[in-house]
């Protein structure tokens, strides 16, 4: 099951800085809550739904 703090801590470890990874989270948060998913849900469904907010996505400037 995907939990956010653990990727938090991944993405630290791997050289992220601390406001990329509080930005990262709290973007999967509103995505979740947009989409009505979890993050396990949203995971499982990314390839479906991550075109609609990148640049040029129907959703992209929703996230900015």
């Amino acid at each position: 099951m995907l939990n956010l703090q653990n990727y938090k801590s991944w993405l630290i470890s791997n050289g992220y800085s601390k406001t990329t990874c509080v930005n990262y989270v709290t973007s999967i948060k509103r995505i979740c809550k947009w989409e009505n998913k979890t993050p396990q849900t949203l995971a499982e469904s990314i390839s479906d739904i991550l075109p609609q907010y990148l640049a040029g996505g129907d959703l992209a400037a929703r996230c900015f």
